[in-house]
């Protein structure tokens, strides 16, 4: 027996089983199973994307899905640990939140790349920004977060970015805050500080930030 090539042959099916889904984990409404095998296809479509580690749970998402064409709704692991939603064609099977690329599409080049991953480390950011500060009192942004900001500091693998925003004490005492979000690798952490207040100025002199 040629144990090179068995040996080889036990690492491949391994390698596929470890990306196989798992078909407990998939779902769907009981008036809705004859779409079972559609939402395996669907669910193995997602599990190809780079940016799908593992799939989580997938079921038949109501609201998008016509009579005539069905949309699955995958969630997917990423390699940072957070999740997100695949959504799947029941039709052609095409990944619609992370189409794939042709190969008449242009590589985008290195700015075209780091202006992406800006965008994705800022909605990181604001959502772990909401997350930290969703029980302060009396809160105010003063920076837009619904606009992503110019990063204090990007490269390939670290992106940071600083928001200013007021808030109150239990006490109703006004509290002022600098949030910054330093995404390393992909994964998003973020730190509070109390920022100093504006100091009034004297009649006459123009007023000075700190």
């Amino acid at each position: 027996m040629n144990w090179k090539a068995f040996s080889g042959l036990i690492l491949l099916i391994a390698s596929a089983a470890s990306h196989a889904v798992d078909e407990s984990r998939l779902w769907l409404p009981i008036k809705y199973q004859s779409l079972h095998s559609s939402l395996i296809k669907a669910a193995s479509a997602a599990d190809e994307v780079d940016r799908c580690i593992v799939v989580v749970e997938g079921t038949l998402d109501l609201e998008q899905s016509k009579p005539e064409r069905p949309i699955f709704r995958i969630l997917c692991r990423q390699e940072n640990g957070r999740t997100y939603n695949e959504m799947v064609d029941g039709l052609s099977f095409a990944t619609l939140t992370t189409p794939k690329k042709t190969e008449s599409e242009l590589v985008p080049d290195e700015d075209e790349q780091l202006h992406l991953q800006k965008l994705d480390a800022w909605q990181q950011c604001r959502e772990l920004l909401v997350e930290h500060t969703r029980l302060m009192q009396d809160l105010v942004w003063l920076t837009d977060l619904d606009a992503p900001p110019e990063p204090e500091f990007s490269s390939a693998e670290e992106i940071r970015y600083s928001v200013s925003f007021d808030a109150r004490s239990a006490w109703r005492e006004p509290l002022h805050y600098i949030g910054q979000c330093i995404v390393r690798q992909g994964v998003p952490e973020v730190l509070l500080s109390k920022r100093l207040p504006r100091p009034q100025s004297s009649p006459g002199e123009p007023n000075r930030e700190i």
